[in-house]
């Protein structure tokens, strides 16, 4: 096997099967048998050994087929105004950002370059996420086939419990399936009031008081690491992290901190994979 033909030195006539790899396609090396066995053979055997397809439609929940919930109201312009200010929101971000996406509903285009001063070196108050870049430029090459290559590129997911990898059991498949990683105000609440065996919904405020001395947002930081492992201890599968709320009296931690603070938190206590 090689990235291209003619890298081996081999007489085509002891050449018994030539071909390529297709996108999602495989092949196993049977050594025992000495032989190849090809992609629909191998995978056939693999689904055969369990009846995945009857767990998964007696087990998988949708997030689509979660009962209704009230429509949540709209924020006023002023409470609007002002949670844009509590949360960062810039002019510039407003305008050459979320403008174009809400009237195109795609990503915006702009030119390359940037001279933004490093959020360390800036003179306003940047958002915790500017404070981090990626080392590397990444490049897909050659570009990825969206349909062919959908297993890479959907952006579909589940959410809920792993469970154990090394056990296959129907409990595995007790997952909600989310079409897209943005969801609406209706669709937090579905997923805010999902409660049914191996299901199970608990919200965490991540919020943290202005009115007291130094160390507060640390404190609040651990306070929500606590509740995340406990909330995995009285058998939730998924946990929100939610900064609604925010007033005078109470500011959000930034999203950033506290889906980190919480994932290691829970890594650290080997439960991690219990919960979405």
């Amino acid at each position: 096997m090689a990235s291209e033909t003619g890298v081996l030195d081999v007489p085509p006539e002891k050449v018994l099967l030539k071909d390529r790899i297709h996108p999602g396609r495989m092949f196993m090396l049977d050594t025992d048998e000495g032989r190849l066995v090809d992609d629909a053979e191998l995978k056939s055997a693999i689904a055969a050994q369990r009846p995945y397809g009857e767990w998964l439609r007696e087990n998988r929940v949708s997030l689509d087929d979660l009962p209704e919930v009230p429509q949540q109201p709209t924020l006023s312009r002023d409470i609007l105004l002002a949670r844009q200010v509590a949360f960062g929101y810039t002019l510039e971000d407003l305008r050459m950002i979320m403008e174009p996406m809400a009237e195109t509903g795609t990503e915006p285009i702009g030119s390359m370059g940037n001279d933004t001063p490093l959020a360390v070196l800036s003179e306003q108050s940047p958002v915790l996420f500017n404070y981090f870049k990626q080392l590397f430029a990444q490049v897909s090459n050659p570009p990825l086939d969206a349909i062919r290559e959908e297993l890479v590129t959907s952006l579909e997911s589940r959410v809920g419990s792993e469970g154990n990898l090394f056990s296959e059991t129907p409990g595995q498949c007790r997952t909600l399936r989310v079409k897209r990683p943005v969801l609406t105000n209706a669709e937090l609440e579905k997923m805010r009031r999902i409660d049914m065996p191996g299901l199970k919904a608990k919200t965490i405020r991540t919020l943290f008081t202005t009115d007291e001395n130094d160390g507060a947002l640390a404190r609040a930081v651990r306070r929500i690491c606590e509740e995340a492992y406990e909330a995995v201890q009285e058998g939730n599968t998924i946990i929100i992290l939610s900064d609604r709320g925010v007033d005078v009296y109470n500011a959000p931690i930034p999203s950033l901190l506290a889906v980190a603070g919480v994932h290691h938190h829970l890594i650290r206590q080997g439960v991690r994979t219990k919960v979405s």
